[in-house]
């Protein structure tokens, strides 16, 4: 697994624990920070993973306080398709990264 894919999943799990996006985005630079030894790359793996998947979590704060604000159903993150792409997008050229495909800075 790749280190954007380690960060993804801990996302994952810290903004369903947390219910917040800005804990989640601190609980895991806490836990991934040093499986990244890039710090430009990582921060770039915190943004594409631990700020845009909290919105995605029903109970986050990220998402119900605006949705709720607008009056709009839960339902209504469904129709967030970037919050889905941009991660899963992401993910991928990471992957194509590390085998050589893509060529950038490592």
């Amino acid at each position: 697994m790749t280190p954007f894919g380690t960060t993804l999943l801990t996302s994952v799990v810290t903004a369903a624990v947390s219910c917040n996006q800005t804990l989640s985005i601190m609980l895991t630079n806490q836990l991934c920070g040093e499986n990244n030894p890039d710090k430009k790359e990582f921060a770039l793996s915190l943004e594409n993973s631990a700020v845009v998947v909290a919105p995605l979590i029903p109970w986050s704060i990220a998402s119900a306080v605006p949705l709720a604000f607008i009056g709009a159903p839960t339902m209504s993150v469904c129709a967030a398709i970037y919050l889905y792409l941009l991660p899963v997008w992401y993910f991928f050229v990471s992957q194509n990264k590390r085998r050589g495909y893509c060529k950038g800075k490592k």
